[in-house]
């Protein structure tokens, strides 16, 4: 399900929308100077601000403007062409704050009022509920239930930590997909989630260093937005705007090359699930001689790390094989390709095709790997490293590159080509001694 307001959406399954904007509104200057700053360096969110912050800690804290005050700058705001959100605490506030802004926020602490709730629905704009910090993601459900009673779906689940004792939130990240298992769009309030409510002697204490992780981890789950990003995150999105733009109104970065087995768009969750289903582990011989049998071109077999391996695939007809760890990842302990190569090459070099994969980040990588026995080195990060740093003119760039440092390290060596490289003698103290 999908809340649109204005030009922003909210959705589970499209680009991460945003809320931001100061807790309370301190004044009309303000409000505007922020709202206008946020939109130069986000482009399309939603403005929030609080009229009043009914719950503070002390009687003495600032509260704001109040109703009429409030909601006559948050229009303003509105003015702007920028949708606003505001959180009401009574039900008789509902009609009022409806008038002038976009979204109604129901306070975490006021999320089972069902007076509140239904207010709040009735009035046909959207709602967003704030999980109270008392309510498991089950429980939670309901409240959006009473808003649904009025026939309002427009309909939006904020998660904000849970209480963990005294004066202490935590976040469980599974909370997140389950809101989503609802069918509303799912928002993260990254900052609050990090408060210590009531720990500072009057007023709420926080951990702003883990908001960035916490965000970075909720993004990851596939949410619809991210709220109330504070003044340290806002610093980071100015040093890098391009690229804040860019994940603002389009979204993470994609799987493009999974498109054909996974969908047009998938998501993170839908990468998961294929990786689940297609890579199980359990890759047998059996099945290398079933490929053989089906297929009559050249057959190549990645992940050769023992000679035995290798001579029992030339012996079902592989062609060649990469020598590979698979960036070691297999419980950290898998020795690195490099080391692997000599012990492969002496053993089946002359009848198969030996390659390397892991570990090639310059032109130097990619010459040892073929003085100790291997045709050739795959190199894949590097690209990604180019593509990071330059755009589409990165992996280009990484290509020069390589060329440039093997042509240099074999001169430094005394031989012209990759091939005169295969008839170097190196020192390589990590190679495995393995034989048969």
């Amino acid at each position: 399900m999908n809340v649109g307001v204005g030009p922003v959406v909210f959705s589970n399954t499209e680009p991460l929308s945003l809320i931001a904007g100061p807790c309370v509104i301190e004044s009309e200057e303000h409000v505007l100077r922020t709202a206008l700053a946020i939109q130069e360096i986000a482009g399309r969110f939603v403005f929030k601000a609080s009229f009043d912050k009914a719950n503070r800690s002390s009687l003495t804290s600032y509260r704001g403007p109040g109703l009429a005050e409030g909601l006559r700058i948050l229009g303003k705001v509105r003015q702007l062409g920028i949708p606003v959100l505001t959180d009401i605490h009574e039900p008789s506030q509902a009609a009022s704050a409806a008038e002038c802004v976009d979204i109604l926020q129901i306070p975490a602490f006021l999320s089972r009022q069902t007076d509140l709730l239904i207010e709040a629905g009735k009035t046909g704009r959207a709602v967003n509920i704030k999980k109270g910090q008392f309510l498991s993601p089950g429980e939670f459900a309901h409240a959006a239930d009473k808003v649904a009673s009025t026939g309002n779906d427009k309909i939006i689940l904020t998660e904000r930590g849970s209480s963990f004792g005294y004066n202490n939130l935590v976040v469980d990240m599974r909370t997140l997909p389950r809101l989503a298992a609802t069918g509303y769009p799912v928002v993260f309030d990254a900052t609050h989630s990090v408060q210590l409510p009531g720990a500072g002697a009057g007023v709420s204490g926080g951990q702003p260093e883990f908001i960035e992780p916490l965000a970075r981890a909720a993004v990851a789950t596939g949410i619809a937005g991210a709220f109330n990003i504070n003044l340290p995150i806002l610093a980071q999105i100015m040093r890098a705007p391009g690229w804040a733009a860019a994940i603002l109104q389009h979204g993470m970065p994609r799987f493009a090359s999974l498109r054909t087995y996974v969908g047009a768009d998938p998501s993170l969750n839908d990468v998961i699930a294929f990786a689940r289903r297609e890579i199980q582990g359990a890759f047998t011989w059996d099945e290398v001689r079933g490929y053989r049998d089906r297929w009559k071109g050249t057959l190549i077999v990645k992940g050769i790390l023992h000679p035995q391996d290798a001579e029992t695939a030339v012996a079902l007809g592989v062609d060649g094989m990469i020598v590979s760890n698979h960036g070691g990842r297999q419980v950290e302990a898998l020795p690195a390709s490099i080391d692997a190569v000599p012990a492969i090459a002496r053993q089946v070099g002359k009848r198969a095709t030996v390659l390397m994969d892991s570990g090639v980040r310059s032109g130097s990588d990619i010459v040892r790997a073929c003085a100790l026995g291997a045709s050739a080195a795959f190199a894949g990060k590097a690209f990604l490293w180019g593509l990071g740093a330059l755009g589409e003119d990165g992996p280009g760039y990484v290509v020069d590159l390589l060329i440039e440092e093997t042509q240099a390290a074999l001169g430094q060596l005394g031989v012209h080509g990759v091939e005169a490289a295969r008839t170097l003698t190196i020192r390589h103290p990590g190679a495995l001694q393995l034989h048969l």
